[in-house]
């Protein structure tokens, strides 16, 4: 734990880099932790995060780190985080392969006439977003997202969601496809991103042209 004066005020940001084995100890301990800004979740052990209502004590967190949680499985509760404006989930593995089994299903099964809408997101301030996989961007609670001003997937391979980038393509300022190493093309509705300034592509090898023509007339 780290707190820190600024201003006069005393400001704290809790940092856990070596984390809980479960998510008792941090769903206790929220609800004493009411002026935290920062929370970080490092190297934890945990296969869940406390619930939504041990979020909701942490109200004033707005921006939120979940690193090599390896054996993390889902991130629900966190959509409680409503001033959100900075997220990093990154090095989940668990995570990562279970959202893209279900990602591979959903399309293989994919029927149109029974497609879930995608619902309003409790993030309404999250403006900066860094993942390590583009499936955590087909499941609630990031699906419904539209705020996002920099997203940066860190092991892009060869996905990126179009659906995703068009519904934040207002705010959209920033985008970073890194290792995206089997990705041979970029979508045609990336020129669609009106807000788009700056676009940092690392690692995509296969890419021969940096926009696929559009087959609309």
């Amino acid at each position: 734990m780290v707190g820190k004066a600024q201003g006069g005020a005393f400001r704290r940001r809790y940092i856990w880099s070596v984390c809980f084995r479960n998510n008792h100890v941090l769903s206790a301990r929220a609800v004493r932790l009411t002026c935290v800004n920062t929370l970080q979740l490092n190297n934890c052990e945990m296969t869940a995060l406390p619930s939504a209502e041990a979020f909701m004590h942490l109200s004033t967190v707005c921006k939120l780190g979940i690193v090599n949680c390896r054996e993390l499985a889902a991130l629900d509760g966190i959509e409680k985080l409503t001033y959100l404006r900075e997220l990093t989930v990154n090095g989940c593995d668990k995570l990562d392969e279970h959202l893209g089994m279900l990602s591979q299903q959903k399309f293989q099964d994919s029927d149109l006439s029974q497609c879930t809408p995608v619902c309003s997101s409790q993030f309404r301030k999250l403006e900066k977003l860094r993942i390590s996989s583009p499936f955590l961007l087909q499941w609630e609670p990031l699906r419904g997202v539209n705020s996002v001003n920099h997203l940066t997937i860190d092991n892009s391979r060869r996905y990126l969601l179009e659906e995703w980038l068009m519904q934040n393509r207002s705010h959209l300022k920033g985008l970073g496809v890194l290792n995206a190493t089997q990705l041979e093309l970029l979508p045609s509705i990336m020129a669609k991103l009106d807000s788009l300034e700056t676009l940092e592509l690392c690692r995509v090898v296969l890419l021969t042209c940096l926009l696929r023509a559009s087959t609309n007339p």
